[in-house]
C-alpha cells in the first residue's frame, strides 16, 4: 500500500484530483483514512471529490477555528468558495467571486447568530 507522501508526488502536502486518479477506490480508502477523512460515497470520481473537499476545508481554514476570513476566501478559486459554502449548507446565489465571498461571509455569520438553527 503506497503511503501518503509516496501519492502526493510533487512533496507539497496537498493531494491534486490528478495526484489521486492513478489510485484504486482501496488506495484512496486507506488514504482517507489515514489522514483522518469520512469517506461516504462509492465510485471513484465521488470518493476523490470527497477526499478533495475534506482537504479543502482542512487547509482552506489557515487558523482551523472553524470559520472562514474574507483573506482566507479570497485566497481561493470561485469554486473551491462553492464547494465550501455547500458542505455547510450554505445557500449562494451570486456568481461574482467578491459578491460570493459577501454572501459566504453573511451566511457565516448567520449560521452564528445564538438562538437560531
Amino acid at each position: 500500500m503506497m503511503t501518503a507522501a509516496e501519492i502526493d508526488t510533487d512533496s507539497d502536502g496537498i493531494f491534486s484530483e490528478s495526484e489521486l486518479e492513478v489510485l484504486t477506490i482501496t488506495q484512496l480508502k486507506a488514504l482517507a483514512a489515514e489522514k483522518g477523512y469520512t469517506v461516504t460515497k462509492k465510485t471513484k470520481a465521488d470518493i476523490i471529490e470527497e477526499i478533495l473537499l475534506q482537504q479543502l476545508l482542512e487547509t482552506a481554514d489557515a487558523n482551523s477555528d472553524g470559520e472562514y476570513s474574507e483573506e482566507e476566501l479570497t485566497a481561493l478559486t470561485l469554486e473551491e468558495i462553492l464547494m465550501i459554502a455547500e458542505a455547510k449548507g450554505y445557500t449562494i446565489t451570486e456568481t461574482e467571486k467578491a459578491a460570493v465571498i459577501t454572501e459566504f461571509l453573511a451566511a457565516q455569520t448567520a449560521d452564528e447568530t445564538p438562538g437560531e438553527g
